[in-house]
């Protein structure tokens, strides 16, 4: 699957400091950097994300930070995808990119699903059960 982006994303501050948007043609993203994407979710998200070139980000970077808190904002160098701008709104988004991020968690996730895949994984009612022991050792011990 191939995309090209021939619109760059730039927001447009006005003397009052309100933050709205324009597009410029400037760059381009070649499909081959984005060719790894294979769901439509994916692909719509893609279609409705903003793009900027990392000089416009780096002039204007209060504006795109301000900007990231009501959509992501991909930035490219040379036309090619480089960073991702996402707003954080509360700790709890801090703690979902992190984790996405952490490479000690991405193995353990990977390792988890390697298991359920060989074994089958367990019932809902054994998991709780198995919860409700050792929650009941911990109370004794």
């Amino acid at each position: 699957m191939r995309f090209s982006f021939s619109a760059e994303y730039v927001p447009a501050v006005s003397g009052a400091g309100a933050v709205g948007c324009r597009r410029e043609s400037q760059g381009r993203i070649a499909g081959d950097e984005l060719e790894a994407i294979e769901t439509g979710f994916r692909e719509e998200a893609l279609r409705t994300m903003k793009i900027a070139p990392l000089a416009e980000v780096k002039d204007r970077f209060s504006a795109y930070v301000q900007e990231s808190q009501k959509s992501p904002i991909i930035v490219t160098k040379n036309g090619k995808p480089v960073a991702l701008l996402t707003g954080i709104s509360d700790e709890d988004d801090l703690e979902s990119i992190l984790l996405a991020h952490d490479p000690r968690f991405l193995q353990i996730l990977e390792e988890a699903r390697q298991r359920v895949q060989r074994t089958g994984g367990i019932k809902s009612q054994d998991f709780w059960k198995a919860v409700a022991r050792r929650r009941a050792k911990k109370k004794a011990g």
